[in-house]
């Protein structure tokens, strides 16, 4: 068996999505490329793409991040972008980190190895007062690695069980589910369900979909998951598209607690007052992040009006015209290069996002960062490649020139309050 994934999956290890920034990467652009596996491997990633602008967990994550760019903001608007003092910095230092270290704690996670007499498939293990779902893999007489069935596992389960419900990918996921590495992952969720209860494939699948974009949208995901599996087992003797629409909004009733709720509305409030005050924005940094956030919103209410509409539109529907284009990842990258897939503002968000990434690090964490711009390579930027770009210090502007992305990010940063 081979040990790289890609081998065997082969896929190129230079198509991903970063949900921080909101990249696509590809390792082609989507016009050239002709392959059916090609076209798996966006359906995959842009599944990321939804779950990332869609889901509670998704704008949660970026959230959190925005409220580190925030506070980053303000900083530099009362120093007048002046260099910050220790204090100051501490404080940006440790409020990045923090967010960080959740922003991660829900997307990367290695398997834990456990020295112990464990039962193989899934199980529950205590930590303080939460308890997590995970999946038990033996690798020898009394070794062990534990998956915990979170956040991060759901996202890639459910985008994985979304190829192999159209028929793809079943190379992959037999690959998958006899590792014990991270490529488990990919599989976990599914691989869960089918311990515990008697379907067939088909309906593993779909029922694997609906919990994990179920638990996406609660703060508790691995509990949700598994708590799921036994309402779903102890409710209903069969599990088929034809009840969909009933299983889902039976579990999403189920878990509909007051907590999530209070959560789900301050979200949307938060989402709303930036959109107002981005609304009339002639920025152009603004204008980006004012379509982004409209997206997220847009998302919000639709699930609202109707919780399963996206599991739905991904199993039944995906030639939606609204949801396609709406919810069809806006720009990607590809060889150096971004690529608009929409010719609008809303195609400019993952570069001005990435620069705002990097333009945080560089103020809190400037040793090791290189100085020169993210984009100083690419060939979208046009301003590209001037000695001022390969040197210039990201705590002061140096560039006026309408061309240069960094040029908007910065001023947004120290323009006025209506700016983000």
């Amino acid at each position: 068996m081979p040990q790289d994934i890609n081998s065997i999956l082969k896929r190129d290890e230079n198509a991903w999505f970063n949900p921080l920034t909101f990249t696509l990467h590809l390792p082609y652009s989507i016009s050239e490329s002709s392959l059916e596996r090609d076209k798996i491997i966006i359906l995959h990633e842009n599944i990321h793409y939804i779950q990332a602008v869609s889901t509670f967990f998704g704008i949660s994550r970026f959230l959190r991040i925005w409220e580190s760019l925030s506070e980053l903001a303000g900083y530099l608007t009362l120093n007048g972008n002046k260099t910050l003092n220790k204090t100051q910095k501490q404080s940006l230092k440790e409020n990045y980190y923090r967010n960080l270290d959740e922003i991660r704690n829900g997307f990367i996670v290695d398997p834990i190895e456990v020295e112990e007499n464990l039962v193989s498939g899934p199980i529950y293990i205590e930590s303080g007062d939460e308890k997590y779902g995970c999946y038990s893999k033996k690798i020898n007489a009394k070794t062990f690695k534990l998956f915990i069935i979170d956040a991060n596992i759901l996202q890639e389960n459910m985008a994985m069980a979304i190829e192999r419900w159209y028929g793809y990918s079943k190379d992959i996921y037999d690959f998958a589910k006899e590792r014990n590495d991270n490529a488990f992952i990919y599989v976990a969720g599914t691989e869960a369900i089918k311990k515990l209860c008697e379907l067939d494939e088909k309906d593993v699948l779909l029922l694997s979909i609906i919990l994990s974009d179920i638990a996406l949208n609660h703060v508790l995901p691995s509990r949700i998951f598994f708590q799921g599996i036994t309402k779903v087992l102890n409710k209903w003797n069969s599990i088929n598209e034809n009840n969909l629409h009933e299983i889902y909004n039976f579990l999403f009733k189920e878990f509909e607690f007051e907590e999530i709720s209070i959560q789900r509305n301050k979200y949307k409030k938060v989402l709303e007052n930036i959109i107002s005050r981005t609304k009339d924005s002639s920025d152009e940094f603004d204008k980006a992040i004012h379509a982004l956030l409209s997206v997220m919103l847009t998302a919000m209410k639709l699930r609202e009006k109707n919780p399963v509409v996206f599991v739905n539109y991904l199993l039944n529907n995906i030639d939606d015209a609204f949801l396609s284009e709406t919810f069809f990842i806006p720009s990607y990258l590809s060889q150096n290069k971004y690529y608009n897939i929409r010719n609008n503002s809303y195609s400019n968000a993952p570069i001005f996002i990435q620069l705002s990434f990097h333009y945080l690090k560089s103020f809190v964490l400037p040793e090791g960062h290189s100085h020169k711009c993210p984009l100083y390579e690419n060939k979208s930027c046009s301003f590209r490649r001037v000695n001022e770009c390969a040197n210039r210090p990201w705590n002061r502007r140096a560039v006026n020139n309408q061309q240069c992305f960094y040029k908007f990010v910065s001023d947004s940063f120290l323009s006025s309050t209506t700016t983000v």
